[in-house]
């Protein structure tokens, strides 16, 4: 017996047990080597938020007619004011 190992988002590792060293428990069998690290996941936040925020000026920058085109493409309901 022998235990899986891959980093939680935690980051420690997983205890949960194995056939063979080496292998993946059920949870974690399809992915790689190890998890992204702590300082990964926190660029990746950044970088995500920094996208998200990008789009919301971009829409804010739009004219109101192109401005509601936009949202709609994007699946929002766009009621016009009264």
């Amino acid at each position: 017996m022998s235990v899986c190992g891959y980093r939680t988002k935690k980051g420690t590792p997983c205890q949960r047990a194995t056939q063979e060293g080496g292998e993946r428990c059920y949870a974690h069998e399809g992915l790689g080597g190890t998890s992204p690290t702590k300082d990964q996941r926190r660029f990746l936040d950044i970088w995500n938020a920094c996208r998200r925020l990008k789009q919301a000026v971009r829409l804010l920058g739009d004219s109101a007619p192109r401005k509601a085109r936009r949202l709609k493409a994007r699946g929002f309901e766009v009621k016009p004011l009264k």
